[in-house]
């Protein structure tokens, strides 16, 4: 992720009063991208376990419709804009479940661990 989008996570926490102090800079980021293939049908960010310290997700900008996350199969929360979690809300990849509305669209994704 380019230093620029960190700054701007760290605007938006800031604006929704969260503290952020220390070192801001995470060891590692990984980038990627995600269709659903069927809409209705939540799938995990991740097969398998992978370990992080925050998540970023972004609907992408071509979709049609809405699209929703959550902690069960039922992902019943809409994304409007970006979402973003943070430990201890996200722990690792494989327990979060973005749903879609419309078939084939999907989001773009960043993780630190």
């Amino acid at each position: 992720m380019p230093a620029d989008a960190l700054q701007t996570i760290i605007a938006i926490l800031r604006t929704e009063g969260i503290a952020i102090s220390g070192n801001v800079t995470p060891t590692v980021f990984n980038d990627g991208s995600k269709t659903v293939a069927t809409a209705i049908t939540p799938e995990k960010v991740s097969a398998t376990s992978v370990s992080c310290k925050s998540l970023v997700i972004t609907p992408l900008s071509t979709n049609t419709g809405a699209i929703y996350w959550g902690y069960t199969t039922l992902a019943p929360n809409y994304i409007a804009g970006q979402l973003i979690l943070t430990s201890p809300s996200v722990a690792d990849l494989s327990n979060i479940y973005i749903r879609v509305s419309v078939n084939g669209e999907g989001y773009t994704y960043s993780y630190n661990n």
